[in-house]
C-alpha cells in the first residue's frame, strides 16, 4: 500500500491546500506502471490541490529549506512558493 493512499485513508488531504514533494534519490526505482505521476494521480483523486514535486528539500543536493508555520502561496502553474510572511521574528 502507498502511503500516499494511508494519508487518504485518515483524511491528511482534507485539510491541506496545497502539497510539495521532494526530489527523490537517484535509483528510487519507481517503473513505468508505478510512476510517481501515477501513484500520486490516484492518491489525489477528487481533490483540486495545487501540487509541486521534483523540489530540491530534504535529503538532496542543492537542498532549500522550506520554513514551518509560514502562511505561502503555492502556483503550481508557475513553479513558485512565495512566502506571505517572514520565517525569521
Amino acid at each position: 500500500m502507498y502511503k500516499s493512499t494511508q494519508l487518504r485513508q485518515i483524511g491528511a488531504f482534507d485539510k491541506i491546500k496545497g502539497l510539495v514533494v521532494g526530489r527523490w534519490q537517484t535509483g528510487v526505482g519507481f517503473s513505468k506502471k508505478d510512476s510517481f505521476e501515477i501513484i500520486l494521480e490516484d492518491s489525489l483523486k477528487g481533490y483540486d490541490i495545487p501540487v509541486l514535486y521534483d523540489v530540491d528539500f530534504g535529503h538532496t543536493d542543492p537542498l532549500l529549506t522550506i520554513p514551518l508555520g509560514v502562511k505561502c502561496k503555492l502556483d503550481a502553474g508557475k513553479k513558485e512558493i512565495t512566502y506571505l510572511e517572514s520565517s525569521v521574528e
